[in-house]
């Protein structure tokens, strides 16, 4: 049984990592730029080995940023799917669940994607005349950030329930024995 709630657990964070990539790709609520899925690629390249970059740089070229990018938005959706399975084989009603994926997305937003994303915003919003654009710019970066942990938890806890749903025992008993859909006795 512990094998199925994992698999629950993966298709939900697949599902989640997947609205994700597509509001962050989308620059959704960042006025169309994708400054935090920027970045966590800038932040990703900052983690690379300088022999490992050199190598991607070198090899890929003008292509080696855009690649780069693709590939840590990619990393998103891995680890999703990654944490959905972890967090599907936990025995824990869907409502924590789902709390512990909305809080687990801010987190990881919030520490690896905030501060570049602020300095990013701020430096596009003064170019625009704007005059209070560290302010603004705060403002935008926290909208976006609860808004994409709760997208993503919103997406986990609706797809898992669905899942949840097909899957749940339907038990009667009748002389000490219990049935199930799936028509195995108990």
């Amino acid at each position: 049984m512990r094998r199925w709630f994992a698999w629950q657990g993966a298709v939900a964070g697949m599902a989640a990592g997947g609205a994700l990539v597509w509001a962050l790709a989308m620059g959704w609520l960042t006025g169309g730029a994708p400054i935090l899925a920027a970045a966590l690629s800038e932040r990703a390249r900052a983690l690379l080995p300088l022999r490992v970059l050199g190598w991607f740089i070198v090899t890929f070229k003008f292509d080696a940023k855009p690649l780069g990018y693709w590939i840590t938005i990619g990393t998103v959706l891995v680890a999703s799917v990654i944490a959905g399975g972890i967090l599907g084989a936990r025995r824990l009603p869907l409502w924590a669940v789902a709390v512990a994926a909305v809080i687990a997305v801010a987190a990881a937003l919030a520490v690896i994607a905030a501060p570049p994303s602020l300095t990013y915003l701020s430096a596009r919003l003064g170019a625009e005349g704007v005059t209070d654009a560290d302010a603004q710019a705060l403002r935008t970066v926290a909208l976006a950030i609860a808004a994409y942990a709760a997208l993503a938890g919103a997406v986990f806890t609706v797809v898992a329930g669905l899942l949840g749903r097909r899957q749940i025992p339907i038990r009667a008993r009748a002389a000490g024995t219990t049935f199930s859909l799936h028509g195995r006795g108990h």
